[in-house]
């Protein structure tokens, strides 16, 4: 029977949100941001999993674990988190065990990061991306002047994964407008990203997203939509009704990836990372526009597209399969 630590990472700002309250801390339910739900979708019957908790106002890291363990590091998200990250590097120092994902190399997948190791692959098309932590939008066109920073860019909140709270910067008329739902306090950490229009000819918005696991890497879903900031409520909203656009979809699920999995595992060598998702679009070119790489990406069902879901059984055996595989080094 395999035995894994998994570890959950508590956010710098020391919070997490109540789910449920079942009257004592011991039985209620917390959503803890900044980790990975990939463990927790894992189905496997010869698994014992315990949890074990990094970050917070105080920590303790000196205990005693079996040698045969493995520790998973659902801990993800270098922006929100890199106070548990580098708590648990401390951790695995201490430790001669194997782990999935480890911490060192988790704190190496900011954005920015990230932009910068993609770069130089052949067949990846990668954004520039910096950080900022602006006072004022002045500090933001200086920024622009000073890295020669073109328009149009994204400017986004760091450490969030989704759609919201970034905006498209047009022009530098237009950006004290576009900033200005934006707190520049001198404490908030942002991200500019180039843009790069990745509409089809038929003036859709195309963005895949595969899951790398271990050697394997498992196509998840194609959203296509009018927009350039692809949500799950705009794939809701543009597909649930449009039977040739699942089509589409299904079809991507169904077929031939070879060029983009030679793509993918040299994004795997690039951050050494045994386990993380990929969002890119891939032009007609066969070239891969990448969007974002991070293990933060949620690993859900869906009920308004369950075709998709047959792509968790395939993670699901290649988390198995990475399992095993440090099973053997534990």
């Amino acid at each position: 029977m395999a035995q894994i630590i998994d570890a959950i990472g508590i956010a710098d700002n020391h919070m997490v949100a109540v789910v449920k309250n079942a009257g004592s801390l011991a039985k209620s339910h917390f959503d803890i941001e900044g980790n990975s739900n990939l463990l927790q979708s894992l189905k496997a019957p010869n698994t014992q999993i315990a949890n074990m908790l990094f970050g917070g106002a105080k920590q303790n890291i000196e205990v005693q674990v079996p040698s045969n363990v493995i520790v998973f590091n659902s801990i993800c998200n270098p922006d929100t988190s890199s106070n548990a990250l580098k708590l648990l590097s401390d951790f695995m120092e201490q430790i001669a065990l194997p782990v999935i994902n480890h911490p060192a190399k988790v704190l190496e997948t900011s954005r920015d990061s990230v932009s910068q190791k993609l770069s130089s692959i052949d067949g990846l098309i990668m954004p520039k991306c910096i950080k900022i932590t602006p006072r004022s939008t002045k500090e933001v066109k200086q920024k622009i002047t000073e890295e020669h920073f073109s328009f149009p860019f994204i400017f986004r909140t760091a450490g969030e994964q989704g759609s919201k709270n970034m905006t498209l910067v047009e022009s530098m008329e237009t950006l004290s407008e576009s900033l200005e739902c934006f707190a520049f306090t001198g404490d908030n950490t942002f991200y500019m990203i180039e843009f790069i229009d990745y509409r089809s000819q038929d003036e859709y918005y195309r963005k895949a997203r595969y899951w790398v696991v271990g050697d394997k890497v498992i196509p998840r879903h194609l959203v296509i939509a009018t927009s350039w900031n692809i949500s799950y409520d705009i794939k809701n909203e543009m597909m649930y009704h449009k039977k040739e656009l699942q089509e589409e979809e299904k079809l991507f699920m169904q077929g031939d990836h070879q060029d983009a999995i030679k793509k993918c595992l040299a994004v795997k060598d690039a951050l050494g990372l045994d386990y993380f998702g990929i969002d890119c679009n891939i032009n007609e070119e066969g070239e891969m526009l990448i969007f974002e790489a991070t293990p933060c990406m949620a690993l859900l069902e869906d009920k308004d597209f369950p075709y998709i879901n047959t792509a968790i059984e395939k993670i699901n055996k290649a988390l198995q399969h990475l399992i095993d595989q440090k099973e053997t080094k534990a």
